[in-house]
């Protein structure tokens, strides 16, 4: 976890050092492997070394092939390889091994937007918002929503995304309440 977030807070080099200096036990299960070897890919993409990352994909999926966290990571990587569609198809993996995975949908929701087709990737988590009650799904979808003008549902979502999460930090909250503002305007409300 820590390396995760060492990639997501720091950058890809803080996590590279960390990852290049961790030596995993002996009594490290295969899944933990696997995933330590996707991040690891992960890591060399966003250095543009495909060839190393896919040698680190292929290490992940010997270990864990059932694994959806590693089939996202491997659409992560074709998404900086600039490969949107063989990414999609990853993201359709996952989500075969593991049905409304939230990461798996995040990631192809963000890849049919690339593609063009955001109202494809709203459609897709409204869908999903059906069955799951999902915060960072919400808030993805009006986002969306209002890049699509449909202003209403957005207003909708987002009302929908406050229910999820009644405490919100502080720069979610100006965030959300900045948006909040920009769709009433939209939507002609003058009042909220």
């Amino acid at each position: 976890f820590l390396a995760r977030d060492l990639f997501q807070q720091r950058a890809p080099y803080a996590c590279w050092e960390y990852l290049r200096d961790l030596e995993l036990g002996a009594d490290v299960d295969a899944t933990s492997r696997a995933e330590f070897a996707a991040l690891s890919a992960h890591v060399l993409a966003t250095f543009r070394d495909f060839e190393m990352a896919e040698e680190g994909l292929c290490v992940a999926e010997a270990l864990a092939p059932d694994n959806a966290w590693i089939q996202v990571e491997r659409s992560c990587i074709l998404e900086l390889r600039d490969s949107y569609s063989e990414a999609v198809e990853a993201t359709d993996r996952a989500l075969l091994l593991r049905p409304k995975f939230t990461p798996a949908l995040l990631q192809k929701a963000d890849l049919l937007a690339l593609l063009g087709r955001p109202g494809s990737a709203a459609e897709e988590l409204g869908e999903a918002l059906r069955e799951l009650e999902s915060s960072t799904l919400s808030l993805r979808r009006v986002i969306l929503l209002r890049e699509l003008h449909r202003f209403d549902e957005a207003w909708e979502e987002l009302e929908r995304f406050h229910e999820l999460v009644p405490l919100v930090e502080r720069r979610l909250s100006q965030y959300t309440a900045a948006l909040r503002s920009e769709l009433a305007w939209q939507r002609g409300d003058r009042e909220t």
